[in-house]
């Protein structure tokens, strides 16, 4: 009998292991799929986003402006959502690493608040910050703070329909070696019902039926946010009555560091002028083997005073880079998925790579 019961205790571990084992597949299964399609969906929308933000650059009459700018938004909004879908699925596997550089908090907030003051002052709504006195040199990673930020601000834009949307940052907990910052939304929305806040930080699920037909959205930003900030050692949570609107926050563990010359941020007129004034006339190799990104690229780079060579895969940028002479190229922008050979295969471990040669992959 105990030699027939450890027998079954056997299968019914191995039938586990085996069910672990396909479910693990399945996820890095879905993980490559999700990856390839944002790969072969963010080539088109790049150049159709690319294209016309050089349109718009051009003189044009009212009409194909106001054409111009509906494109472009839209555009955006179907960005925003592979974006989403992309993040989810590396979060999902695991593959979602941060990048912990210099921060300050302040300037993500007032970036979170620039980037929808637009949206705000479309639907007549305030939109303000309120930073406590946070540190100004902290050690984390600004892009997955400002995404986190961005989600619970823009939520709260679409939901209000009058009144305010507050952004704030809080110091939550401050400890010799880091500190706990705690970044608010609130607003004068809708509200949400106690039943309906449990559900909101679990995967594509809103409000009610009706929130996507009404506002649209993947049902992803809370989730994300949520994950986001467990990452970076935090939580997130909701107050909210309906009719009296709602505040959403997630909270994050950042270090503290000595204060380094933290460079400011500059507009984008302002990088493209840094950048004419202080590398016109340098060379780089653009590896891209889509046309359109290509037309795209290289007037981008042009109009910076760049000079630009073209390959249009990796084995092309292989040869084109040995056969120039050493430090001809100062920079190598690739694309990370194309015909022969990929961006992910680094150049610079050729050895006629020039010290301080530097290769870019592009999504």
């Amino acid at each position: 009998m105990i030699v027939e019961d450890i027998s079954i205790e056997q299968q019914a571990m191995a039938t586990l292991h085996q069910a672990r084992e396909a479910a693990e597949a399945a996820t890095r299964s879905k993980s490559e799929f999700l990856a390839n399609m944002s790969h072969e969906i963010r080539t088109p929308m790049n150049a159709i986003l690319g294209l016309t933000y050089l349109l718009r650059r051009e003189p044009l009459a009212p009409p194909q402006a106001e054409k111009l700018d509906k494109i472009a938004t839209a555009g955006r909004h179907l960005q925003s959502i592979i974006n989403d879908v992309l993040d989810f699925s590396k979060i999902e596997a695991g593959r979602l690493a941060l990048d912990a550089r210099e921060l300050d908090p302040q300037v993500i907030t007032t970036n979170v608040v620039s980037m929808l003051t637009e949206s705000a002052q479309q639907k007549g709504i305030s939109l303000r910050a309120e930073c406590a006195d946070l540190p100004a040199c902290l050690l984390g990673d600004a892009t997955r703070l400002t995404q986190a930020y961005l989600n619970l601000a823009s939520n709260a834009v679409k939901f209000t329909e009058e009144g305010s949307v507050v952004l704030r940052t809080l110091i939550e907990r401050d400890e010799p070696e880091d500190v706990v910052l705690r970044f608010e939304v609130s607003d004068t929305g809708i509200g949400i019902e106690a039943d309906t806040q449990r559900r909101l930080f679990a995967a594509f699920e809103q409000g009610d039926a009706s929130t996507t037909r009404n506002f649209g959205g993947t049902g992803l930003g809370l989730v994300i946010t949520q994950r986001l900030a467990s990452l970076m050692g935090g939580a997130t949570g909701v107050r909210s009555e309906p009719g009296a609107g709602s505040t959403f926050w997630f909270s994050a563990t950042l270090a503290k560091i000595a204060a380094p010359a933290l460079s400011t941020l500059a507009s984008e007129n302002d990088a493209e002028h840094q950048i004419r004034t202080a590398f016109s006339g340098t060379r780089i190799l653009l590896v891209e083997d889509d046309e359109f990104n290509q037309e795209v690229a290289e007037e981008f780079l042009a109009s910076a005073g760049l000079l630009i060579d073209l390959a249009v895969d990796g084995v092309d940028a292989i040869a084109k880079f040995g056969a120039a002479p050493p430090g001809h190229y100062s920079l190598i922008l690739m694309d990370m998925q194309m015909p022969r050979m990929g961006g992910m295969r680094p150049l610079a471990s050729s050895a006629r790579s020039p010290r301080g040669l530097r290769c870019q992959s592009s999504r």
